[in-house]
């Protein structure tokens, strides 16, 4: 973790690749860890679990029911919608 590494050295890397550091007045690092870093971990974890498991019972929700065929119209069709129905 970069809680537990020296990172004394960055300094003078950062001036002598670029240069740019020093020149804006960077003079030393400060790491620190807050326990907000993992809270939000945690977080996003458990808001990715809660929406994978609702999206896992909502297979459960939608309940498929069997095609039914087109009713058979019996006699002879009177009206024009019955006689569309008998021509499909």
């Amino acid at each position: 973790s970069v809680a537990t590494q020296d990172l004394r050295n960055v300094q003078s890397l950062l001036e002598e690749t670029t240069g740019i550091a020093a020149s804006h007045g960077l003079d030393s690092f400060e790491i620190s860890v807050v326990p907000a870093a993992q809270l939000s971990l945690f977080c996003f974890a458990l808001m990715a679990s809660s929406f994978f498991l609702a999206a896992i019972e909502q297979a459960k929700w939608v309940t498929s029911q069997p095609q039914q065929s087109p009713k058979k119209a019996s006699g002879r069709a009177t009206d024009s919608i019955s006689l569309w129905d008998e021509q499909r």
